[in-house]
């Protein structure tokens, strides 16, 4: 795997251009509710992560993997939501 293009579906109480990305993505409620991924530019394939799908651990370790390229429409944005997604689901990965 040398890069991932991720696009995602959130949701938040936080009206975001009133507050701001940061207060939006932080809001106690903030959940992505579908992840898009493409691997090398092959099919994309959509988790429906609000219906209870998970991401599998191959695309997590991905993520926070420096040495594959990420790529999104909206790069700042799906950046700042999936670290504090990944923060608060999976803890122990961004420790190491």
């Amino acid at each position: 795997m040398k890069k991932l293009t991720i696009d995602i579906e959130t949701r938040s109480s936080i009206d975001i251009t009133l507050s701001g990305l940061y207060k939006y993505a932080e809001s106690s409620d903030f959940d992505i509710l579908l992840f898009s991924v493409s691997i090398d530019d092959g099919d994309v394939v959509t988790y429906d992560l609000a219906s209870g799908e998970q991401l599998p651990d191959e695309i997590i370790r991905a993520m926070t993997d420096t040495a594959i390229a990420k790529r999104a429409f909206h790069v700042n944005f799906e950046r700042v939501c999936i670290s504090i997604y990944l923060r608060r689901n999976y803890p122990d990965l961004l420790e190491n």
